[in-house]
């Protein structure tokens, strides 16, 4: 009687004769070649190394490819701050964009009625453009027609904030050349020390310089706690 490991392999041809398939090469797949067909051995092709940090492996229809994934837009996270008692939240080194959007969860200041702003730097955080701008938002309280304007020329106005309740918003910086003006806009959630209140606005930055950095601030005292994330917006 024959023995066979537990490696041998069976073959059916489309006779139905059964016979062991011969082992291949060292290295290579068994292949089915189909119905009615002998079971052969092929070579898989895969990258010879790992390729560049990053890349998917992509498939050519016959092998396996390291390749860079395809390009798409959207938002990309750069970094997160979270506030305690901080007289700043500051984000320094950031990749460059033309466009940014922050995201602003929870914060509140340690003073009453005071500006939230975002401030630019040119120099990656040696200094930031205390003025220059030209900001507001506008804003309803919650179940009336009032109507109320906050502004500012020494940052990009996020929010006017108090005291007793926490403030949410969202903000886009524009790094567009047009007028040689950086530009923002947000939409924010806020606490009037009434009642909630939700606003729009906007602004620029007078003084265009490409930003490589952004600072966080109360018009005065210390953010108490919050937390802001800033994304990049990856345009393809």
């Amino acid at each position: 009687m024959t023995t066979h490991s537990l490696i041998d392999i069976a073959n059916t041809s489309g006779s139905q004769t059964q016979s062991l398939i011969t082992p291949g090469v060292s290295g290579t797949l068994a292949q089915s070649a189909g119905t009615g067909s002998a079971v052969g051995f092929t070579t898989a092709t895969y990258p010879s190394t790992a390729g560049t940090s990053g890349n998917v492996l992509t498939s050519d229809g016959t092998n396996w490819n390291s390749t860079a994934p395809a390009a798409s837009g959207g938002l990309v996270f750069i970094a997160k701050q979270t506030a305690s008692s901080s007289a700043r939240l500051t984000f320094t080194s950031i990749p460059v964009y033309s466009n940014y959007f922050f995201t602003f969860e929870s914060m509140s200041p340690s003073s009453a009625t005071v500006n939230m702003l975002i401030r630019t730097s040119t120099n990656n955080g040696s200094s930031y453009d205390a003025t220059g701008y030209k900001s507001g938002v506008n804003y309803s309280i919650y179940n009336t027609n009032v109507y109320v304007n906050a502004n500012t020329t020494t940052g990009f106005l996020v929010a006017p904030v108090t005291t007793g309740d926490t403030h949410c918003a969202n903000y886009y910086i524009m790094q567009t050349q047009s007028n040689n003006y950086i530009k923002g806009f947000g939409e924010c959630q806020l606490y009037t020390g009434v009642d909630q209140a939700f606003g729009t606005g906007g602004g620029i930055n007078t003084d265009y310089t490409a930003v490589n950095a952004f600072q966080i601030i109360m018009s005065s005292g210390n953010i108490s706690t919050g937390t802001v994330c800033l994304y990049g917006i990856k345009e393809s």
